[in-house]
This record gives C-alpha cells, sequence and structure tokens, in this order.
C-alpha cells in the first residue's frame, strides 16, 4: 500500500471533519443574526481558508477526495459570509476580490491522489482537475455547482433566507457577473428573473391578513428587491450576455444538474411566445423583463412601482453602456421602457 492510499481518508471521517469546520462558521452567522448586525468577520476567515486550501493541494498532503470536501466548506463559507453581509458592504467586494486572486493563480499543479483504489494517482506536474471537471484554482472548482445547490434548495425558503439576506447575497451574485465571473451565477440571475417576473405570485405579502407569519410563496416586493441588488452590482453584465453573441455560451452553466429547473422560461414568459434559448439568456427574453417592469412600474403598490422603476433604469444604463438600447416611442411621442434592436 503506498503512502497516498493510506493518506485517503474515509467519507465518515471527512464528514467529521466537515461539521467541525462548521460549527463555528454557523455561529458565527448566528451571533449576526440574533444582534441584528449584518457585519461579521467571515471575509477574513474565508481569505485564510483560501491560503490552506492552495498549500494542501498543491503539496499533494491529502487526497482528491478530501481536497474537494474542504473545497466545498470553503464555498460555504463564502456563501454563509454573502448572505449575511450587507448587500452595501465593502467585504462583499473583498470577497470577490479574493475569489479573482485565488481564480488568478490557476490552473495549479501538484501531487494529489485520485479518489478510488489508489491505482492512479495525479503526478506532480500535472494540472489539478476536481470532479465537476473544473480546475484548480482558475475554474473556480466546485464553486458553480454550490451556487446553483443554493438557489435550488435554500434561496426561496423563507425558512432558510429572510428578505434582507435574499437581498444579500443577490448583490453578490451581481458583483460576481459585474467581474466576468459567469459560470454559477449567470443561471442563478437567470433563476431570479425568472421567480420575479416570468411566475405568478401575489404582488405583496398577504400572510398579515392570515394571521401567518410567512407566506408559502414569496411575493414580487421581495424579490423585486432582490432583483434590484442584483442588477445595480452587475455592471452591464445582464445586457452582455443577452446581446452578445457567445457571451453566455461561452460559460458551463448548460453543465448544471439545475439548469433547466433554474433558467428555463417561466409561465407568463411562454405565454407571451419567447422562446427557449440554449444559455438561458436572449435578447427576446431581455425585452419580455423590460415590459414585465414596466407593466410592474404601473402597479398601485408604491413600493413595487418605485423598485420596478428603479430596476428599469438600471437595465437601460445597461443597455446604453454597450450600445444595443433604443427607446420605442409610443402613439402620443412619449418615450417607453422597451427595448428595441437594430
Amino acid at each position: 500500500m503506498t503512502q497516498h492510499q493510506m493518506d485517503v481518508p474515509s467519507q465518515e471521517k471527512l464528514h467529521q471533519e466537515a461539521k467541525l469546520l462548521r460549527e463555528p462558521i454557523d455561529e458565527e452567522v448566528k451571533k449576526t443574526l440574533e444582534g441584528g448586525k449584518s457585519d461579521n468577520d467571515l471575509d477574513a476567515t474565508f481569505w485564510s481558508g483560501i491560503n490552506a486550501t492552495t498549500r494542501l493541494a498543491v503539496g499533494g498532503h491529502s487526497s482528491l477526495a478530501a481536497q474537494e470536501f474542504r473545497l466545498y466548506d470553503l464555498w460555504y463559507v463564502c456563501i454563509q459570509a454573502a448572505k449575511t453581509l450587507h448587500c452595501a458592504s465593502l467585504k462583499q467586494d473583498s470577497i470577490v476580490r479574493y475569489i479573482m486572486s485565488a481564480k488568478a493563480m490557476g490552473p495549479l499543479r501538484g501531487v494529489v491522489p485520485s479518489v478510488g483504489d489508489g491505482s492512479n494517482t495525479v503526478q506532480r506536474g500535472e494540472i489539478i482537475t476536481f470532479s465537476d471537471g473544473r480546475r484548480f484554482w482558475s475554474d473556480l472548482p466546485l464553486f458553480g455547482l454550490d451556487l446553483e445547490e443554493e438557489f435550488t434548495n435554500r434561496y426561496y425558503q423563507s425558512q432558510h433566507y429572510e428578505k434582507d439576506q435574499r437581498m444579500n447575497f443577490a448583490a453578490f451574485i451581481g458583483r460576481l457577473l459585474s467581474v466576468g465571473i459567469y459560470d454559477g451565477p449567470a443561471v442563478c440571475a437567470l433563476s431570479l428573473f425568472r421567480e420575479t417576473l416570468e411566475t405568478h405570485r401575489p404582488l405583496v405579502s398577504s400572510a398579515k391578513d392570515r394571521g401567518a407569519e410567512e407566506d408559502e410563496v414569496l411575493p414580487v416586493e421581495d424579490l423585486l428587491n432582490a432583483l434590484q441588488q442584483l442588477l445595480h452590482h452587475s455592471e452591464a453584465s445582464i445586457a452582455i450576455l443577452s446581446n452578445i453573441p457567445g457571451a453566455a455560451s461561452t460559460t458551463p452553466n448548460v453543465g448544471l444538474p439545475n439548469f433547466l429547473k433554474l433558467a428555463s422560461l417561466g409561465e407568463q414568459a411562454r405565454q407571451a411566445g419567447i422562446v427557449d434559448a440554449p444559455s438561458g439568456y436572449s435578447a427576446e427574453r431581455l425585452r419580455f423583463w423590460f415590459q414585465r417592469l414596466e407593466e410592474l412600474s404601473q402597479c398601485d403598490v408604491k413600493s413595487i412601482a418605485s423598485d420596478a422603476e428603479t430596476c428599469l433604469h438600471t437595465l437601460i444604463t445597461a443597455q446604453e453602456s454597450i450600445g444595443t438600447y433604443k427607446a420605442d416611442i409610443g402613439e402620443n411621442g412619449e418615450e417607453r421602457h422597451v427595448v428595441s434592436y437594430d
């Protein structure tokens, strides 16, 4: 038996290590919430984790299976930090900078034994590649999977996300998009657009009228707050992904397990005759979002009308910045918030 075979830890041991690592993270999040704060030091924890993970991987001191567990834990820290740090916090910017710094290091090479019986090992000089096919660090392995899983199983669940946390995490997704990290964030953004503008749901919460604590279905008002944060922090990314040929198709989003569930057209978009695009993004779908936002900007709920108007202007600015926006002039000569394309 080789030394590498002896070093491969059992799945039970890996799960125990993961639990020990996540307990202090969960405790930090708990203190943040109980204190009514939106600030913590998880950004520093995340940066330390990046350095530790890098040293272990390139040094060949643990199996690839162990590295995957540690990387999942590292992304867990990242997600919890982004979820609890205020959407305007500079610490969110720091986290994105740390991710970009890690990405710039790769692809890295090292001595890491493969998962299995140890008959095949990654020799020194070979690029470290994880189970999702992503290279370390250049492709940010497992990150897209974790973001997708977060949106699929927790983001829209009230027991996991409060309204402010949903806004915080949407702002983080926007920041990632703004620096060109599309693999994962792009499909998460599609999901938020789909749930906010393409899915039938009540405009405002009715829980208080029913004497309930929470709504079973999130209202448009809550999701529109999150969408506003995503658009504000994503710069021109949504316009780029929707209009520039190949921008969205170059990302591996379509390979994510729940891609169709998150990115496929919502019922209202289908009823409007919008056609599915392979990447989920298209100029046609973007035009539909403009139309829905214009409708919401005219509704009787002032908070929704105001947020929708803000989203419209942000999208228009994004379109103008890449030269793909042209106002549609109505019958009475008024400028409408509906885009057209040459």
